[in-house]
């Protein structure tokens, strides 16, 4: 039997990515198994072209590479057809989003192409979000269910469970205008938004008396400022993943969480049990389920419980790699 190699390519440095488990378990399970990240952490396509190249040149016919970033998983395939350098290729977590634009529409004909390839597996969040996707591409695909990982490194924080205050922040498809239209009707609570330095910009001229606005901040200050609230309110403009990692720090600081009704949302907040989900761009159900929330402690309590204990047994380091090590070994089939 040929020897085969697996490849775990990450798009930052080890350090800072979420994945980074992955490396050291399957290295248990391999005998094989190589870790390539991005020294310079530099989020940029000329960063991901030079570390997708130096894969394919690293390794051979017969070898898997797994990305934990989707999009340079498709990199990576498109690259193998220029160079003649055919690989297995898995995609971790696919993320295209559904925008009527020019740079939307070329990665959607990028995605199609390697995802129906059987070179190209791929794993997504939730099954309707793998039906959007092949809807969208006009693809049939069984892609794998694996949802984001959950790391509890919070466990000495805990949010102020006590005070009318409502937090917003993030950078990925963030519905800012529905924010700004909520908390201009909720005078009597105040709001805590953390945007990208553009998004600052931009809705700089709509700030209200109670609204605290913050850009450019550090991880541990976006910590130090969502825990100050009782509550994560995270209105979306996508049905693509976004969010998740605040809502992962929100169910770490025992805070309950709103969110926008999505089809990735509601792979994490199951029939309103362990949070609240509400329809998209809704100004008056946000403010009818923040109201009702800040005045039912309990109800929050529930909420932050069972939010919590599903994310740490469904969520976890060894479902996350025991899915990942499904996809590889389907290859040989």
């Amino acid at each position: 039997m040929t020897r085969r190699y697996i490849y775990i390519l990450f798009d930052r440095k080890i350090e800072n990515s979420l994945t980074s488990f992955l490396y050291p378990k399957l290295k248990e399970l391999y005998n094989d198994v190589f870790m390539i990240d991005n020294p310079d952490d530099d989020a940029s396509i000329k960063s991901w072209f030079k570390v997708s190249f130096k894969t394919l040149l690293m390794s051979k016919k017969n070898d898997i590479i797994i990305c934990s970033f989707d999009f340079q998983a498709v990199i990576v395939y498109w690259l193998s057809l220029f160079l003649f350098q055919k690989r297995k290729i898995i995609a971790i977590n696919i993320m295209l989003k559904d925008k009527p634009t020019m740079k939307n529409k070329f990665a959607s004909f990028l995605y199609k192409k390697a995802l129906k390839s059987k070179r190209f597996k791929a794993t997504v969040a939730t099954k309707e979000f793998a039906d959007l996707c092949c809807d969208k591409l006009k693809i049939d695909n069984n892609m794998i269910i694996l949802r984001d990982v959950f790391i509890d490194f919070l466990r000495e924080e805990k949010c102020r469970d006590n005070v009318r205050s409502v937090f917003v922040g993030g950078s990925n498809g963030r519905d800012w205008e529905t924010a700004f239209a909520v908390a201009e009707k909720m005078k009597d609570v105040s709001f805590t938004f953390v945007l990208t330095p553009g998004d600052y910009e931009k809705y700089i001229s709509k700030n209200h008396t109670n609204v605290k606005l913050y850009k450019s901040v550090s991880f541990n200050e976006f910590i130090q400022l969502q825990k100050e609230s009782s509550i994560a309110y995270l209105p979306l403009l996508t049905e693509a993943p976004a969010g998740l990692l605040v809502m992962f720090q929100a169910a770490q600081l025992r805070q309950m969480v709103i969110t926008s009704d999505t089809c990735t949302t509601r792979g994490y907040i199951i029939n309103n049990h362990s949070g609240a989900l509400i329809p998209l761009f809704s100004v008056d159900e946000a403010i009818k389920t923040i109201c009702y929330y800040l005045d039912n402690v309990d109800k929050r309590n529930f909420c932050c419980d069972n939010f919590l204990s599903f994310l740490k047994s469904e969520c976890n380091q060894d479902k996350f790699t025991e899915t990942v090590t499904k996809v590889i070994e389907s290859f040989s089939k």
